[in-house]
């Protein structure tokens, strides 16, 4: 425990270890740039981190990331890595509000080619992050896991519908650590229309302020434009 008190003890990496708590999964580049440290510089001084057990990185399209060891399960570094990126986000994004979506509605809202939004929805399936939402009849789903909640929507033919593997993980996942997964200002309004739709997480201004509800309600439609649920 000393051994790795005294490599923190040297100011430059203390403040590349800080960086990194604040700012999980990121990336190279944008470490030096956040805190204005020559790349040589940083690479040897990561190394020094990684070498103590201090840092871990992930290997994530075509980006290495860096995360605080033992701070972050793995689950949940597949979700930060994958939120960094805008569809994956967008299509989290939209789970959290529509709860079940199928690959054409997705394309639809996000307006982007079915192939795309399948690529992202494979690699969704394959980090476990999303599953198909069991049909309990036409047009009624199951929303969440363990089949204890039941949804009517439109029933859409012959395509799996989609829902959050373990919703209120990844909400918090989110929640937790906004300011540096959500940084374009409209999904930052979503995602705060979304908190709004969760009493536990409603911010007291909004919650005190209809108009403010509206004015994100607004934004929300005019984002993911097409209404899904029956």
């Amino acid at each position: 425990m000393r051994k790795k008190k005294s490599v923190l003890d040297f100011n430059t990496r203390r403040k590349i270890y800080e960086a990194i708590f604040d700012n999980p999964g990121i990336h190279l580049r944008r470490l030096s740039r956040n805190i204005n440290i020559p790349l040589t510089t940083l690479n040897y001084h990561l190394k020094v981190l990684k070498k103590n057990d201090l840092i871990i990185e992930d290997f994530y399209n075509k980006q290495t990331r860096f995360f605080i060891s033992n701070n972050i399960g793995v689950k949940e570094r597949k979700v930060i890595n994958l939120l960094r990126h805008e569809t994956p986000r967008n299509i989290i994004l939209m789970l959290f509000h529509s709860l079940c979506l199928s690959n054409s509605e997705i394309s639809e809202a996000l307006e982007k080619h079915p192939n795309t939004i399948y690529f992202h929805l494979k690699k969704l399936l394959e980090f476990d992050v999303i599953e198909p939402a069991p049909e309990v009849d036409e047009g009624y789903v199951f929303i969440l896991g363990k089949e204890s909640k039941i949804l009517k929507r439109k029933h859409v033919c012959n395509e799996v519908v989609y829902r959050l593997k373990d919703m209120q993980n990844y909400f918090k996942i989110v929640y937790l650590y906004e300011n540096c997964l959500i940084t374009d200002i409209p999904s930052k309004s979503v995602f705060s229309y979304i908190k709004s739709c969760n009493p536990k997480a409603m911010p007291k201004k909004i919650n005190s302020d209809n108009n403010a509800l509206d004015s994100l309600i607004d934004l929300f439609n005019s984002y993911f434009p097409s209404s899904f649920c029956a």
